[in-house]
C-alpha cells in the first residue's frame, strides 16, 4: 500500500482509501460488504499477470470500489513505487525488490490480524520450513522480507509482527523447459543448459535477474566449478538495473555463459 497521506481541509483521497479499506477488512472477516457512499477507485500498480477483470468485476459488486490497473513491467513497479508514491494505492510487487523498495518509505504494512487467512499462508514464505524442516534461505529468501517492525517501519524484522509486506498469490516454474520429444533421454540436472550436445539449443530466460541463476545453477551442479559468489545470485534479483555489471565484476565467466545460451532466441530451455 503506498504512504501518500496528506493533510487537507477536505475529505482527502486518502481519508477516502482508509475507509475503503476498513471495508475490505471487515468484509474478509465475514462481514457483510457495506457500498461506500462516495465512489472509490482503487489504483493497483503491478505487471498483468496479476490484474484479472473477473477480481475487478467482483470487488465493484460487492464493495463499490473500482479497481484501476496501472500494468507495467517488474523494473517499473520498482520506479513508480521509488519515485512516483503518489500515483498508486496499492502495489503488486515481488518478494526480491522489497529490500529496496521498503527503505525508501513509500509504502506500509498490511496488518495480518484483519487478513482472514494471514496465518495459512504456507511457512514456506513466513518461517522458511516445508512440513516443519528448515529449507535454503540464500538471497532474498521471502521470510527475511516478510515482516515489518511497525506498519511503517522501514526496516524488516526477523521475528513475526503484526505487519507484513506481501501476501503470496502467484506460484509459478517457469526457468526450465524440455523437449522431450527432440531431446529422446531423460534429463535430470540443470548441468545439461551447458551440454556441449546442445550447442545453439538450449537458452535461458533474457532477464539477467533470472537468468543469471539458472546459468548458475548449470554451473554449481554435477562437481562443476561454481561460480564466484554463486549464493549471492538471489540477492542480485534486488538490484535489476545493475545486473549485468554485478556479475561481471564476479570473475566474468557467466556473461559468457548468457552470451552463448542466448545466441538463439527461442523460449528458454532444452530442445
Amino acid at each position: 500500500m503506498a504512504d501518500t497521506t496528506k493533510k487537507a481541509t477536505t475529505v482527502s483521497r486518502r481519508d477516502v482509501l482508509k475507509g475503503a479499506a476498513a471495508v475490505t477488512g471487515t468484509a474478509l472477516l465475514g462481514a457483510p460488504a457495506i457500498i461506500s457512499a462516495q465512489p472509490v477507485t482503487l489504483r493497483y500498480l503491478g505487471t498483468a499477470v496479476n490484474q484479472s477483470k473477473e477480481i475487478a468485476q467482483k470487488v465493484k459488486a460487492d464493495l463499490g470500489i473500482v479497481i484501476e490497473y496501472v500494468p507495467v513491467t517488474t523494473d517499473d513497479v520498482s520506479k513508480r513505487i521509488i519515485t512516483q508514491p503518489a500515483s498508486f494505492d496499492v502495489a503488486d510487487a515481488e518478494y526480491f525488490q522489497l529490500r529496496k523498495l521498503i527503505p525508501s518509505g513509500n509504502l506500509i504494512g498490511m496488518d495480518a490480524t484483519r487478513i482472514k487467512y494471514a496465518d495459512k499462508i504456507t511457512p514456506i514464505f513466513t518461517r522458511g520450513e516445508v512440513a516443519g524442516k528448515k529449507i535454503g534461505d540464500q538471497g532474498t529468501a521471502p521470510k527475511k522480507v516478510f515482516y515489518l517492525e511497525g506498519k511503517s517501519s522501514t526496516k524488516f524484522s526477523a521475528t513475526p509482527t503484526q505487519w507484513i509486506t506481501l501476501i503470496p498469490t502467484v506460484y509459478n516454474a517457469d526457468t526450465l523447459g524440455i523437449r522431450p520429444d527432440l531431446i529422446k533421454r531423460p534429463i535430470s540436472s540443470w548441468s545439461e543448459l551447458l551440454n556441449a550436445e546442445f550447442k545453439g539449443k538450449s537458452s535461458i530466460l533474457n532477464i539477467p535477474s533470472i537468468g543469471i541463476m539458472d546459468a548458475g545453477h548449470g554451473r554449481g551442479i554435477d562437481g562443476r566449478p561454481q561460480v564466484p559468489g554463486q549464493g549471492q545470485h538471489d540477492q542480485g534479483r534486488d538490484r535489476p538495473h545493475d545486473e549485468g555489471a554485478d556479475r561481471g565484476q564476479e570473475g566474468g565467466s557467466v556473461p559468457r555463459v548468457l552470451e552463448g545460451l542466448q545466441r538463439e532466441r527461442q523460449p528458454h530451455g532444452l530442445g
